[in-house]
């Protein structure tokens, strides 16, 4: 009696899932006979679009398992036998090798001549995938196409539909002071106006500021403690938004000064500082200048994100460090659709003492920019919007002049494939890389 092995009818299901996500691609698959050297079967590229073949081909090797070794959340290894790889290597068309485990109805893939030109890769026979870059699906096609296509061949094929979730960096402001204030006062500086608070006990804010021999402030002016500052006679109210949009420069560089003294004191309660010259907000240093985190919620769970920390790291304690850093952010205020939102641009911050910027700033700073990639960038941006928007601690009050609203995001029915464009950004030092630190990745998985 004969028998088909087991063997057989999961190789052929491994060579089954690679044609039926073939075809969902839009490509042609032709499958070898069956007597083969080590190539099961040929992708021809195909323009989804309009039909058109290309003779641009792939060469694919099937090899269907059971179980996958070396398996964890994140990849898997394959060993190659020496022959196979011979054969792969020494053609002139490009050999894709596809594993793929049927019974889950998975399947990756890697270049096989991409990922040996490292010699010593090719001296270990051993391939390592990763399960969220390596997945054979029909978003596998671009990459195809770049694999198989000359660059200068001339030949383009329309983007597959994608829609995306883009994610901004304004923050939009549902709530700001509704009135301003302006009357005239004897005072020409701002140190004469608080000079004279202190000296008789009087707490003014900081939300004010002085412009053609008057006051301008969110805060009324109609107030008996502000009768010494300003003529009460004299004081009028109009309406804050009114001002916003205006089409007068002037009444809109009031009320955006008057917005800036009011977040630089709205985040100074959640433990911010500001420097003049960087035009930044930075996290102050705690009194023991130890490293610290902040807790946030990110897209898909909560994170955490170190947000000060001294450099060299585990210095014995006799020894001082060098520098700190800090994460910061520059934040402008502007308008849109008749609407304020604040721009948010995270950076870092440097510092020797934990106050005062550190001399070597411009270097640090530079170096963490070449190594950051796009999702540390967008972490970073989704704790500063949630620190702006959070709501305040139990017995904190709510501040008047400032609340914010949530991270605007937009739907695009047209989406890139950020793998298969953006170049590989090369290594930074060892030193500067062990400064974005581990807190870097929380996002790796959700962008």
């Amino acid at each position: 009696m004969k028998k088909i092995p087991t063997t057989s009818l999961l190789g052929q299901r491994g060579v089954n899932l690679i044609e039926r996500v073939v075809l969902e691609m839009g490509f042609l698959w032709t499958p070898n006979q069956p007597i083969e050297a080590g190539i099961d079967g040929i992708i021809e590229i195909r323009d989804p679009q309009t039909g058109q073949a290309f003779n641009n081909i792939i060469q694919v090797q099937s090899k269907a398992l059971s179980e996958l070794a070396n398996e964890n959340y994140s990849g898997f290894e394959y060993h190659c036998r020496e022959k196979d790889l011979d054969y792969w290597l020494r053609g002139n068309a490009p050999v894709i090798l596809i594993v793929s485990r049927p019974d889950t109805n998975e399947a990756y893939w890697i270049s096989v001549k991409d990922y040996f030109a490292e010699p010593s890769r090719r001296k270990s026979r051993k391939i390592r995938f990763q399960k969220s870059s390596n997945r054979f699906s029909k978003d596998s096609r671009d990459a195809l196409v770049h694999l198989s296509v000359p660059a200068d061949s001339g030949v383009y094929l329309s983007p597959t539909l994608k829609s995306e979730l883009l994610y901004s960096n304004l923050v939009e402001v549902v709530h700001f002071g509704p009135s301003i204030y302006i009357g005239d006062t004897p005072f020409r500086h701002r140190w004469q106006v608080t000079d004279l608070a202190k000296s008789r006990g009087v707490v003014l804010g900081h939300e004010w500021d002085l412009w053609d021999k008057k006051i301008v402030s969110f805060h009324d002016l109609n107030s008996e403690k502000w009768d010494y500052a300003c003529d009460p006679g004299t004081v009028e109210s109009f309406d804050a938004s009114e001002w916003l949009f205006s089409e007068s420069l002037d009444l809109r560089n009031l009320a955006f000064s008057l917005l800036n003294r009011a977040l630089r004191r709205f985040l100074r309660t959640r433990g911010l500082e500001f420097d003049d010259r960087k035009e930044c907000f930075f996290f102050r240093a705690k009194a023991n200048l130890h490293s610290y985190s902040y807790k946030y919620k990110s897209l898909l769970q909560s994170a955490t994100r170190t947000v000060f920390q001294p450099y060299p790291k585990d210095l014995p304690p006799d020894k001082q460090p060098s520098h700190y850093r800090h994460a910061a952010c520059g934040m402008r205020f502007l308008t849109a659709s008749d609407k304020l939102f604040l721009e948010v641009t995270p950076t870092w911050y440097y510092t020797f003492d934990g106050v005062h910027r550190y001399r070597y700033f411009e270097d640090r700073l530079s170096g963490m920019k070449r190594l950051e990639k796009n999702a540390a960038i967008l972490g970073q941006v989704i704790m500063w919007s949630e620190l702006l928007s959070s709501e305040p601690e139990l017995f904190e009050p709510q501040y008047t002049f400032l609340k914010f609203g949530r991270l605007q995001t937009f739907v695009s029915d047209r989406g890139i494939r950020d793998g298969q464009w953006l170049p590989r950004e090369p290594d930074g030092g060892a030193e500067l890389r062990d400064e974005i630190g581990k807190e870097q990745t929380v996002l790796i998985d959700e962008s």
